[in-house]
């Protein structure tokens, strides 16, 4: 018989699978957004945060309509 510790165990490995499934599987393997061509990310985390926040950004837009 299940007691409470392994019911917690379940619970919290649960919760781990599904946050490592909505963190680095889905977006990477099985999103359709994944195949939207685009500039490659230079940061998992901010992307390309960076090179937006840049001075001249309409040129950077401008290049980026042209390319894609």
């Amino acid at each position: 018989m299940l007691d409470s510790t392994s019911l917690v165990n379940f619970l919290v490995l649960g919760v781990i699978g599904w946050i490592t499934y909505k963190i680095y599987i889905w977006p990477f393997y099985i999103s359709p957004l994944r195949k939207i061509p685009g500039p490659p990310s230079e940061n998992p985390f901010f992307g390309n945060l960076k090179i937006f926040t840049a001075k001249h950004v309409i040129i950077l837009f401008i290049f980026l309509i042209l390319q894609f």
